[in-house]
């Protein structure tokens, strides 16, 4: 897009990234994800909740809590979905114990559980 002279909104920045992660290509979403900067698009609490399905996705968990540690540092809060997300990667890999230790924390920030996330720890 640069060499047409036309730069991407956060939108049509985190479509692709989005794209990149339905289709499992999670190297080249991390390369994208870092080059947002060269591309000026400022980073949105759904870039790093697009970050994190991915990276749950490939059980690279340290570094999708490592991305839910960007939250507060990026002046965000993650929400239910952020949570809900990491919750189901860790119980697909059968790490049930951590995932209610997150709803824990989940809990103690004051982020209310729903449906989705009682039927993932189901």
């Amino acid at each position: 897009m640069p060499d047409y002279k036309c730069w991407p909104t956060v939108k049509s920045f985190n479509f692709v990234l989005n794209l990149l992660v339905c289709s499992k290509q999670f190297d080249v979403v991390h390369e994208v994800y870092m080059g947002s900067c060269k591309l000026g698009v400022e980073i949105h609490s759904c870039s790093l909740n697009i970050m994190i399905t991915g990276l749950c996705q490939s059980w690279e968990f340290d570094a999708a809590f490592a991305v839910l540690d960007e939250f507060p540092k990026q002046n965000f809060r993650p929400n239910v979905r952020t949570f809900s997300t990491i919750m189901h990667g860790l119980c697909d890999c059968g790490r049930v114990d951590d995932a209610f230790l997150l709803l824990d924390g989940m809990e103690r920030d004051g982020i209310e559980p729903d449906a989705i996330t009682f039927n993932i720890l189901i």
